[in-house]
This record gives C-alpha cells, sequence and structure tokens, in this order.
C-alpha cells in the first residue's frame, strides 16, 4: 500500500540520520529528500508517518549553517509550530526538540524563532497540563532562547520569566538546571533584566539551590545570583536579605574550586557595597572562617580572589569593624 511504503521511507531516512557516526546529512539534503519530508510533516492524519519526518527533520536542524539554511527555506519552523497544537504528545516533543535545535544554533535563528511567536507557543504549552518530559524540552528552550550574543531584546525575554520562575519549583534535575541557564544568561543583560528577575521571584529558589546535591545546577544558579548581587546595590540587598551569605560561606567552605572560586567572586562584589551589605559580610563569622581559609588555598585563583574580597572588606569598613577583623 501508498501509505505504508511512505512510512518504510521516511523511517529509512530517519534511521540513516539517527547513525551516531557521521550521520548522512549531506546526502540526504542532495538526495531531495528535504521537500517530501516537510510535506509529510505537514500531512495530518497520520501521526505516526508525521512523527518519523518530525525525528528526521530534527536531526537534519542539527547540521551546519548551510544545511539548516535550505531546511529553513522550506518553512520547517513554521510546520514545527504547527505541530506544537497537536494533540500527540510525541509529536509535541519531536517538534520542541527541532525548534530548541534551531535557537541554539546562532542568534539570528533565536531572534527569528522569538519574532514568529515561539516564546507564545511554549507559555501555551506551560498553562496545559504536561508531561515531565516536555517540561525538561521546554525548559531547554527557555535557555536557548535566552543565550547568545548579541543578547536578545529584553522585552521578548521577560514574558517567560514568570514561567521560568514556575519552573524552578519542580523537582527535576534537567528543568531544573536548564532554568538556571536560562536565568544566568538573563541575569546578564543587565540591570534591568535583573529587576525583573527579582519581581518575578527569582531571587529566593535560585539562592537554594546554590547548595543543591547536584553540582550542574549549583554552577548556573551561582553565575545568576552573582550576576544579580554585580548590579545594582538594592539588587545586592535583596539577594542578602533572602539569605545568600550563608549559601555562599557553604559554597567557598566546599571542595569544588569552581565553585569556591566564582563563590568568591560574588563575595568581593558584596564586600564592595553599601555600609550595611559590609556589616552583614563582617557579622557571619563563617564567612570570615572561610575567607581565612581560602587566603591559605594552594590554587592561586581561589587565594587570589579570597584576597581580593578581604581588600574590599578594609576598604569599606569602619575602623572599629577592622580592628574586630
Amino acid at each position: 500500500p501508498k501509505n505504508e511504503n511512505n512510512f518504510h521511507a521516511v523511517q529509512a531516512f530517519r534511521k540513516y540520520l539517527s547513525t551516531e557516526d557521521e550521520p548522512p546529512i549531506k546526502e540526504v539534503i542532495a538526495s531531495g529528500a528535504v521537500p517530501m519530508l516537510i510535506k509529510v510533516l505537514a500531512a495530518d492524519g497520520n501521526p505516526a508517518l508525521q512523527y518519523e519526518a518530525s525525528w528526521a527533520l530534527t536531526n537534519l536542524a542539527s547540521a551546519s549553517e548551510r544545511e539548516l539554511g535550505i531546511l529553513l527555506g522550506h518553512d520547517l519552523v513554521g510546520e514545527f509550530m504547527k505541530l506544537l497544537n497537536s494533540s500527540h504528545d510525541e509529536l509535541k516533543e519531536q517538534a520542541l526538540w527541532g525548534l530548541g535545535n534551531i535557537a541554539g544554533e546562532n542568534p539570528d535563528c533565536r531572534d527569528m524563532l522569538l519574532q514568529r511567536g515561539m516564546v507564545g507557543c511554549l507559555l501555551k504549552i506551560l498553562n496545559e497540563k504536561v508531561k515531565l518530559s516536555i517540561l525538561r524540552i521546554v525548559a531547554w528552550c527557555f535557555s536557548n532562547l535566552s543565550r547568545g550574543k548579541p543578547e536578545p531584546p529584553l522585552n521578548q525575554v521577560s514574558v517567560f520569566i514568570p514561567y521560568i520562575a514556575r519552573l524552578l519549583q519542580v523537582d527535576d534535575t534537567e528543568v531544573l538546571t536548564d532554568s538556571c541557564w536560562a536565568l544566568s544568561y538573563i541575569s546578564d543583560m543587565g540591570n534591568e533584566a535583573n529587576q525583573e528577575l527579582l519581581n518575578n521571584g527569582c531571587a529566593e529558589p535560585l539562592i537554594k539551590l546554590l547548595t543543591h546535591e547536584d553540582y550542574h545546577i549549583q554552577v548556573p544558579a551561582l553565575r545568576a545570583c552573582g550576576n544579580i548581587i554585580t548590579g545594582l546595590d538594592k539588587h545586592t540587598q535583596t539577594m542578602l536579605n533572602f539569605g545568600v551569605l550563608s549559601q555562599l560561606s557553604h559554597l567557598i567552605g566546599g571542595k569544588k574550586k569552581n565553585l569556591k572560586k566564582e563563590a568568591l567572586w560574588t563575595l568581593s562584589n558584596i564586600a564592595a557595597g553599601t555600609a550595611t551589605q559590609v556589616t552583614m559580610l563582617l557579622q557571619n563569622r563563617d564567612i570570615l572562617l572561610n575567607l581565612r581559609g581560602c587566603c591559605k588555598h594552594p590554587d592561586v585563583d581561589v587565594s587570589r580572589e579570597a584576597v581580593w574580597t578581604f581588600s574590599n572588606i578594609f576598604s569599606g569598613a569602619q575602623i572599629e569593624q577592622i580592628d574586630r577583623l
């Protein structure tokens, strides 16, 4: 039967493109298969066939910019976006993977997806009851839509900050990791972006995640916290009010060198803050003891950051505070 032959042909392309070692992407595109796969993708009524086509096209979309340009010329983005409305979760997931790959390719692709309304599609999905596997891909898409230089327009990104704040409550490593990376990219976009993060309640969950058991969550959470703290004094104060000092003390007293170094950098920025902020730092005995230990750390990158933090403290402290120190 014709439909069965179509299925096996599309499935064969998908299998060719799913090989781990050098999938034949250029050969498949040169064969003229792309228009056929796009046509199959757009044909409702056979979700199994659409799924095979979307999987094959997602693999093709992970190729070079030149090959991706050919796919985009056939409006692959439009067809993937239509599939986000599918009642079949497998189709929806595969379309999300494809769009996420395109968003992560380069800033031009990212901005094109933002302009074509991908954010609205993602928010619509999150407003429904969805599986954990879909939440994971959506969080990854948010991360790719926030990443890259030049930065995306803040007005496009700020729309999904409240949704990322909700994702920080999901007890899943993948969701938390990609959500924290998204916030780390947004927090690097300046004071206005950081105000949006604070307004949407991102500070407290980010601070709690600094001592998460998974290192891959700690890294982006610390990056986001550090970026916020390096901004305006009022942003630093908000982070202090939510208890960031005790979490940073834990990190500089830990064994992970990268976390220790970045936490020290964050503390040095607090030490360069207002008199109130320096006082809060000096009142935390655990931090001071861990700072002293870091000054003797064998890695010069760590010891340098610790000494720099003390230097900033001495610059901003009162005479009586310096005597006590």
